[in-house]
């Protein structure tokens, strides 16, 4: 199998979200998109999955974005049960995103 034969048949976004200005995709974090990242509520009923994303320290990650005015919902902390350190933040959406190192 040919990896032209493995490509998408079909746009993933719709073409009117591809690319543009109005995107979510490319709004500067300013007004609406920040104003979504600055949602520091905690976990809610309304979180029905969490992006993990991998990272070699935890603590430098956070610290790097915190310098880039990134806003948390919590900070870096251990989570011994699961092996892990973590920190959590919110995308542009409001989406949730979770931070992780093995401890």
């Amino acid at each position: 199998m040919s990896a032209s034969s493995m490509a998408p048949k079909r746009p993933l976004m719709p073409s009117s979200s591809r690319g543009t200005s109005g995107s979510r995709w490319n709004r500067p974090l300013t007004g609406e998109g920040l104003a979504a990242m600055d949602r520091r509520h905690e976990f809610c009923a309304s979180d029905r999955m969490a992006v993990t994303i991998k990272v070699d320290d935890v603590d430098a990650a956070y610290k790097e974005l915190r310098e880039k005015k990134i806003p948390f919902v919590k900070e870096p902390h251990d989570t011994p049960e699961w092996g892990h350190r973590v920190a959590y933040l919110r995308d542009p959406a409001g989406n949730l995103i979770e931070l992780n190192a093995g401890l």
